[in-house]
């Protein structure tokens, strides 16, 4: 892929993550909606807010979620603290072991 995103950006992060996966692979991308459970954040509800994309569309929902998600649960979340605990047809990215999105590769 010939996109190249600023070092430190959730777009640049999210490639990364992708890495691994040839650049024709396609994915499916689930947002998470978090509930407070009094200890913290758990997934209440999930939903595909994009299915069979590329690379760089992967990118785009990804930052339209990051929004929502900063605003709605965790106003100090990182780029840097995003890890991925995903299996291996998957990326599941966690922010301070908060579920942040699942990317999926299209069966």
């Amino acid at each position: 892929m010939n996109t190249k995103f600023p070092k430190n950006t959730l777009e640049h992060a999210i490639i990364e993550f992708l890495a691994r996966f040839p650049d024709e692979t396609r994915f499916n991308v689930i947002m998470h909606e978090l509930t407070n459970d009094g200890h913290g954040w758990s997934v209440n509800d999930s939903w595909y807010s994009l299915r069979d994309g590329n690379k760089e569309q992967v990118t785009i929902a990804a930052r339209g979620r990051w929004e929502i998600f900063k605003l709605n649960y965790m106003p100090k979340a990182l780029v840097r603290k995003l890890t991925d605990v995903g299996w291996e047809n998957e990326v599941r990215i966690d922010c301070d072991h908060t579920a942040f999105l699942t990317i999926r590769v299209c069966e």
